[in-house]
């Protein structure tokens, strides 16, 4: 992640604090590293999507958006 260049300053340790901060049980360690990825996720999304994409790049991401299936059922093991 470090390579990004359009990534906000400190915002991965933002992702953890404020998933620390939500989740403070210390068996739920696993549950705070999850919320922390999908924190950074949606961010390095936002901020590709504000300063690193495309036009087009954009009109991809948004057609493929609108394609997802959110309703299919998937079982995990």
């Amino acid at each position: 992640l470090h390579q990004l260049r359009f990534l906000r300053k400190g915002s991965l340790i933002n992702c953890y604090l404020s998933a620390a901060a939500t989740i403070s049980a210390h068996e739920f360690s696993d549950a705070r590293i999850a919320c922390a990825k999908a924190i950074a996720l949606v961010l390095v999304t936002d901020d590709f999507l504000d300063v690193g994409a495309s036009k087009e790049e954009l009109e991809n991401l948004i057609s493929l958006v609108e394609k997802w299936d959110h309703h299919q059922k998937v079982e995990f093991y």
